[in-house]
C-alpha cells in the first residue's frame, strides 16, 4: 500500500486554525491528489487554483495591444486605471474562450502572487486542459510551461476538522 505524503501546507492538521501563521509559500502540484478534491462534508481541503502565475505588467501590456488602453495612449495619464487594464484583459480571455476565467492570489515562491485561474479543486472543469492550452497560447507562455495547482491565498487552511 502506497502512502501519500503531502507537502506541509497541504496536510490535514486538526490543531491548525486560521490564527496560525499563514504559509509563505507552498509548492505547485502537477497533479491533484484525491484527498485534496473539494467536498461538502467532512474535512474540507484548502482551495487550490489551477492555472498559470502571471505578471501584472504583462496583462497591462496585453491590454494596451488589444484595446489601445495605456497611460500614454489614453490621453490623460491621471485618468488611466491600471487595475481596469488587468480586468479588461481577463474579460477578453473569458469571452474569447467562453469559459469563466478568474484571478487568484496564490502563495508561491515565498510571496503572494497573481495567477490566471482556470478552475479550482471545488469546481473541477472537465475541459480544463483544453482551456489551459488556449490560455497559455494567448499569454504567449513557453511551450513547456504547464498549468499547475497552487495554494490559494483566499483559503489556505483545512475546514471542518
Amino acid at each position: 500500500m502506497t502512502t501519500l505524503i503531502l507537502p506541509r501546507p497541504f496536510r490535514l492538521n486538526a490543531r491548525a486554525r486560521m490564527a496560525d501563521a499563514k504559509p509563505l509559500a507552498a509548492p505547485a502540484l502537477d497533479d491533484l491528489p484525491p484527498v485534496l478534491h473539494g467536498r461538502k462534508r467532512g474535512p474540507r481541503p484548502p482551495i487550490l487554483s489551477y492555472g498559470f502565475p502571471v505578471d501584472e505588467q504583462k496583462l497591462k501590456d496585453m491590454c494596451a495591444e488589444l484595446f489601445d488602453y495605456s497611460p500614454t495612449s489614453y490621453g490623460d495619464a491621471e485618468m488611466y486605471v491600471p487595475d481596469a487594464a488587468i480586468w479588461m484583459t481577463l474579460d477578453h480571455m473569458a469571452n474569447t474562450f467562453n469559459h469563466k476565467i478568474t484571478f487568484d492570489l496564490i502563495l508561491f515562491e515565498e510571496r503572494c502572487q497573481l495567477m490566471i485561474a482556470i478552475t479550482n479543486n471545488y469546481r473541477m472543469h472537465r475541459k480544463r486542459e483544453e482551456i489551459a492550452r488556449k490560455v497559455a497560447e494567448f499569454l504567449q507562455l513557453p511551450a513547456d510551461e504547464k498549468p499547475r495547482w497552487f495554494l490559494s491565498e483566499e483559503r489556505w487552511w483545512w475546514e471542518g476538522c
